[in-house]
């Protein structure tokens, strides 16, 4: 039937190791981490580019970009 108890963007093992454990309970022998033959790294993120022509400034005008913090 399905149902959704847990979403996340990104999994990791540890995360994932304690949603099971409030779901389902602690386990006597569990798997760890380096008994896995898997990397666990997020993907690296492409800047796109070329998507939008670059402007033309008129002359004395110059692009400052602005900072949130």
């Amino acid at each position: 039937e399905g149902t959704i108890v847990r979403k996340r963007f990104w999994s990791n093992p540890r995360t994932l190791r304690s949603d099971l454990q409030v779901l389902v309970g602690p386990v006597e022998n569990p798997t760890t981490i380096e008994d896995l033959p898997v990397r666990f790294e997020l993907p690296e993120r492409e800047v796109a580019s070329g998507v939008v022509p670059r402007i033309e400034l008129p002359e004395g005008l110059q692009f400052c970009r602005s900072r949130t913090t």
